[in-house]
């Protein structure tokens, strides 16, 4: 959507999404936004991987418009113009809304831990240690509501993966050992990134990596955080993007192929 500054999201939070009813709130909410009032009790089983559902969005553009006065005092007139535009449900709405998880989860977790009054060291590091096994405990729970398609878990557990690294980031932080910690973590490759995608995506393909555990995206994630390519360089962000693309033969080039066989000739025996 092209004018998202006129248009207001909910601050979701993960309870809100691993809850069905909650995921149908977001979704009345969306239609009360664009003048569309629906009876939750019409809506039998909500279902977030049907067709685009597109409704018009009406909202008043505000603009300046300079104009003199009879007695040549240049001023500006406020003109209010109405506009609408239409707007697809996971696009425009549910997207941008979920993406918005992370930040709020964090927020969520940092005024629980001043509510709890938990300061201390040892005290933060139990609190985050505890907090990082329930977020990759909710990871499952995404995986098995049938609500949500494929691409929305995939956008959720990327959100979810946000937090776990911002937890795991705070207890390096406060860990005596932090430092070197962050030293030693990554491991690095010699191969380029591309090549470090298409090996990790033959790796998921072939069975060798455990299709039913983890996804494209979280393969990604690990790779930014665990891995270096080329010996000392970081991974860039959205690198799941990367494995998931060549998790498709069809994108997979001549070049990309000769490369993983000349990689794959290095272990043979000598």
């Amino acid at each position: 959507m092209k004018s998202n500054m006129y248009f207001s999201y909910p601050n979701l939070t993960l309870d809100d999404l691993l809850n069905s009813n909650g995921s149908v709130g977001i979704f009345l909410d969306f239609c009360k936004k664009c003048g569309k009032q629906i009876d939750v009790t019409d809506i039998d089983r909500m279902s977030f991987d049907e067709e685009p559902i597109k409704l018009n969005y009406k909202w008043y553009e505000i603009s300046f418009k300079p104009y003199e006065d009879p007695e040549g005092v240049v001023a500006r007139e406020m003109v209010a113009k109405e506009k609408e535009q239409e707007v697809e449900f996971y696009k425009d709405y549910l997207m941008p809304s979920i993406e918005t998880v992370c930040r709020n989860e964090i927020g969520i977790i940092e005024n629980r831990r001043k509510v709890e009054c938990k300061y201390s060291v040892q005290e933060k590091l139990g609190y985050y240690n505890e907090l990082e096994s329930e977020y990759i405990e909710k990871i499952s729970l995404i995986e098995e509501m049938e609500i949500y398609s494929f691409g929305i878990k995939e956008l959720i557990n990327s959100q979810i993966l946000g937090v776990k690294d911002y937890l795991i980031e705070r207890m390096l932080e406060l860990s005596d050992e932090g430092e070197d910690v962050k030293k030693i973590e990554k491991i690095p490759f010699t191969i380029s990134k591309e090549n470090l995608a298409f090996l990790f995506a033959q790796f998921y393909e072939m069975g060798i990596i455990a299709k039913e555990d983890i996804k494209p995206s979280v393969i990604g994630r690990h790779l930014e955080k665990y891995f270096l390519f080329k010996g000392d360089r970081e991974i860039p962000e959205k690198m799941g993007n990367r494995v998931s693309h060549y998790t498709h033969r069809k994108n997979w080039s001549p070049k990309n192929i000769q490369e993983l066989k000349e990689i794959l000739m290095k272990l043979q025996p000598r």
